[in-house]
């Protein structure tokens, strides 16, 4: 008897501690849908293309392959109706800090939003994403006012530990690794570490103690002001096993699965997001360069950029609910005589703690 109680309060503490974790929402639902069995997008979707700006910022050495990034996306949007010039694609430094971008930002987007009416879409990825929320807690007000949602894709929000590995922070590899993933891992390191001279300020802020850092005390002194921020972000994270990303992103995966756990190549899972601030719309199964960058870089077709950006618009257009996972409100305890999976003394059903007497 004791044993079930216990069982049920870790099982309720773990929901109190990560209510949005494993929760499959509608956008994951039509995205997935939408990759098996493509449909015509709704006239509401369609509207919401031609009745927004779109501005997406691109990642961390975005200077390497900007005919690949976003031009999927862009082109999904120019199909459903978006206009080319209410269509924006910027390219933050990646020698920058993240404080630095959203400097330039600060002017950058609000001069895009003098062009015309419409009000602002901001789409992020990667670094790009860290620099869109960094921009939208600096910025308040032009948010409340001119930011329709602000979605974050894969964002560093906890740094990388690939990252901390090329400043000399990270684990180092050993036989939990496989051979030649190591091999070629510490060869692609030696050369970030080159080419960290060069761009070090972009380098520090994605380890994940600069990371941790700048957010804890970047929220702390924006926290009066993001009630009206919050609800309007939006953060889409991945992740992918080492045998199923793009080739460019095999080692750098397989090191992070190895020594941190499930990760889209690039970032663990749980370092996308923050908990504190705005929703957590969705967990996809894609690597760190699937939803964003086109081929040869992604080895996802374009069919998977398409259906997620029609996703986006789904999501603007309100035609899809945001779908939370509904808070156990009562731990029911079921006795011997009725249903229930032997395996287990809890189980969450239907939104509901089972715990077994």
């Amino acid at each position: 008897m004791f044993k079930a109680y216990l069982v049920g309060f870790f099982l309720l503490l773990l929901f109190i501690l990560h209510p949005q974790a494993h929760a499959v929402t509608a956008f994951q639902k039509w995205f997935e849908g939408e990759l098996e069995n493509p449909t015509e997008l709704l006239n509401e979707a369609r509207k919401a293309a031609r009745d927004h700006r779109f501005i997406f910022l691109a990642g961390f050495l975005n200077e390497g392959m900007r005919l690949q990034y976003f031009e999927e996306n862009k082109a999904a949007l120019e199909n459903a109706g978006a206009s080319p010039e209410n269509i924006h694609i910027l390219f933050p430094s990646s020698e920058n800090s993240v404080e630095e971008n959203v400097e330039e930002l600060k002017n950058t987007v609000a001069d895009l939003a003098k062009k015309g009416p419409q009000i602002i879409v901001l789409i992020g990825h990667s670094k790009g994403a860290v620099d869109a929320l960094a921009f939208a807690v600096s910025m308040p007000e032009f948010v409340k006012e001119k930011v329709h949602s602000i979605f974050l894709i894969q964002g560093a929000f906890g740094g990388s530990g690939v990252a901390d590995h090329v400043k000399g922070l990270g684990h180092p590899t050993d036989g939990r690794m496989p051979a030649l993933e190591r091999v070629a891992f510490e060869v692609a390191t030696k050369f970030g570490q080159l080419l960290d001279f060069r761009i070090n300020k972009g380098f520090q802020s994605l380890t994940r103690i600069s990371a941790q850092d700048f957010w804890m005390k970047k929220l702390k002194v924006t926290q009066a002001s993001l009630e009206g921020v919050s609800q309007k972000v939006f953060f889409i994270r991945s992740y992918r096993s080492p045998f199923l990303v793009a080739p460019v992103l095999r080692n750098t995966c397989a090191y992070l699965e190895a020594y941190y756990g499930k990760n889209d190549g690039l970032v663990m899972v749980e370092d996308q997001w923050l908990s504190s601030v705005g929703t957590l719309l969705a967990t996809l199964s894609s690597d760190h360069a699937g939803l964003t960058v086109s081929r040869p870089i992604s080895n996802a077709p374009p069919e998977y950029r398409t259906a997620f950006t029609n996703a986006l618009l789904m999501q603007i257009s309100g035609t899809l609910e945001l779908d939370r996972s509904p808070f156990p409100n009562n731990i029911f305890f079921r006795t011997k005589t009725e249903s229930f999976n032997r395996k287990y003394y809890s189980i969450l059903r239907n939104g509901q703690i089972w715990v077994k007497l």
